[in-house]
């Protein structure tokens, strides 16, 4: 199968999970690969594999990164309803907690 091949295939599944989630008003999560970013003005060391064709379906992408010892973050970018916001939380036994909640205590 040729790059052209793949691609449209690529894009056909997006466009039919993007229609789904519209249609049944769900919240579809993709994780995908990420490549190195090399650029000294990126905000971000890395950036998603196939970027420009899923910016033309899904708004919402949200960067993990690995902070610490059971600390991570998530950065929420090109929303079109939330404002761009980056949170630490924690993974325990307890399961997934909000960095910030804990840490005041």
């Amino acid at each position: 199968m040729n790059q052209i091949t793949q691609t449209k295939k690529f894009l056909k599944i997006i466009k039919k999970i993007n229609e789904l989630t519209k249609k049944y008003n769900l919240i579809s999560i993709l994780i995908g690969q990420v490549s190195p970013n090399f650029s000294k003005e990126s905000f971000f060391p890395v950036k998603p594999f196939a970027v420009r064709l899923l910016n033309h379906s899904f708004s919402e992408f949200i960067f993990f990164s690995y902070v610490g010892e059971n600390k991570r973050s998530a950065h929420i970018i090109n929303s079109d309803f939330l404002p761009e916001r980056k949170t630490i939380f924690l993974i325990s036994e307890e399961g997934i907690r909000d960095y910030h909640l804990i840490s005041k205590n």
